[in-house]
């Protein structure tokens, strides 16, 4: 069911503006009267009343889909893509959330679409034991289904897209280095152009000419073309940490999740360059341009991505799976939020969110976004605005129930939440 439309925020500085009074043709506000035709007296006619242009933080629109929202949609041109529970994908203008169309599926939608090309890629099927999952493409302009790839394998995730072919990875509830399947899909018409064997899919991208896949205690290295380049074993993968910096990949694996090990690996080779595994404990990696940024535990620090070797290191517990980058400012957030000169590792300022935990979202123009949990209670439910070069918040806003991560565009901020997606004026 759609949710209550209650929304706690504060908002500084903000407010719903009303414009009272009616307008001639001229533009000039005239007096508004009517008079009784029995008696000949002159009486205030009704006052008419703009609708009220939503502020920075308010709500821009919302558009219930039917089917629960889990996943966060997906940011095209002009639309709006999102997959429900039920079954359906949906796009929505990004503008005012109007329905472009609707199509379904015969089973839940199980990751947020895929935007490639004038296709969107959505993969679905139950996550029971045994259930096959399907990658189905649908055509952005009308959702006509175009193609559908359909293998025995269980539970499909969708790795990433380049020059015209979709790269799909599986994975069972049996976890191995091996005894997967990486497929290359035509995004035309869904023909399988090549398969290669994996273990256990647990992520990964492309970079390049190369799809790199992390696995159950193995990283592997597979050309664009099909041809496994190396594999690197490890033991177990840290989730979301896997980067490339130049020549060097990164990823955390930890055995004892007391002791995670930073990885830096030959992206040509394949051969470990370095490791490093510091007492205050880094968790997370995160590759900014040249620079490979580590943290997690109670410092983040800047190492060079060719020998490991630390270039500073500040006192900031924060985890870093999630980190815009803004004119060599880095943005970072926990319990606090924090901006970070990449360069020198100089803390710019820090602001207390007296959260439980809070991710960054993105940047846009002068206001961070971030993504927080107030409390085991009350767990992604809010979005909070501060201002970038100083830290101070400028609005917040709470929905009634779980947001999905949100999905930034240029002047909305879109999110799920329960059957809805909604939109947030963001300036």
């Amino acid at each position: 069911m759609p949710s209550r439309r209650t929304y706690l925020r504060t908002c500084l500085g903000a407010g719903l503006a009303g414009v009272a009074g009616c307008l001639t043709d001229s533009g000039t506000t005239t007096p508004a009267t009517e008079t009784d035709a029995s008696t000949g007296t002159t009486t205030d006619a009704p006052t008419a009343t703009a609708t009220p242009v939503p502020a920075a933080g308010e709500i821009a629109w919302r558009e219930s889909l039917g089917g629960t929202v889990e996943h966060r949609p997906a940011i095209g041109t002009d639309r709006l893509f999102a997959g429900t529970e039920s079954g359906t994908v949906v796009a929505l203008s990004r503008d005012g959330g109007v329905s472009q169309w609707t199509t379904g599926t015969d089973a839940p939608i199980q990751d947020a679409p895929v935007v490639a090309d004038e296709s969107v890629l959505a993969v679905s099927g139950q996550t029971a034991l045994h259930e096959h999952h399907t990658v189905v493409a649908f055509a952005a302009g009308d959702g006509t289904e175009q193609w559908r790839f359909e293998p025995d394998d269980w539970w499909l995730g969708i790795v990433g897209v380049s020059d015209g072919t979709a790269f799909v990875a599986s994975t069972d509830d049996h976890l191995q280095s091996d005894g997967q399947t990486l497929y290359a899909l035509s995004l035309a018409d869904g023909t399988k152009e090549w398969s290669v064997e994996i273990g256990d899919n647990r992520g990964g991208f492309v970079a390049g000419d190369t799809i790199y896949i992390p696995v159950f205690r193995r990283l592997y290295a597979v050309g664009t073309d099909g041809t496994t380049k190396w594999t690197y074993d490890i033991p177990e993968y840290q989730f979301n940490t896997l980067a490339v910096v130049g020549e060097t990949v990164a990823l955390v694996s930890a055995e004892d999740f007391e002791q995670p090990v930073v990885h830096g690996i030959d992206a040509t080779t394949g051969e470990q360059r370095f490791t490093f595994a510091p007492e205050w404990r880094a968790y997370t990696t995160h590759a900014v341009d040249d620079s490979l940024i580590v943290g997690g535990g109670e410092k983040i620090a800047r190492l060079d991505p060719e020998t490991g070797e630390t270039e500073w290191i500040a006192d900031l517990p924060m985890a870093l799976y999630d980190a815009p980058v803004v004119d060599g400012t880095m943005y970072v957030s926990s319990r606090t939020a924090a901006a970070v000169s990449v360069e020198s590792g100089d803390v710019v300022w820090t602001t207390d969110l007296d959260v439980e935990f809070a991710r960054p979202v993105g940047v846009t123009g002068e206001t961070l976004l971030l993504h927080k949990s107030a409390g085991d209670e009350d767990r992604n439910r809010h979005v909070v605005a501060l201002d970038r070069a100083t830290g101070d918040r400028r609005w917040e806003f709470a929905g009634d129930a779980e947001l999905t991560t949100p999905a930034l565009g240029t002047d909305r901020l879109y999110f799920g939440e329960e059957s809805e997606i909604g939109a947030l004026k963001l300036s």
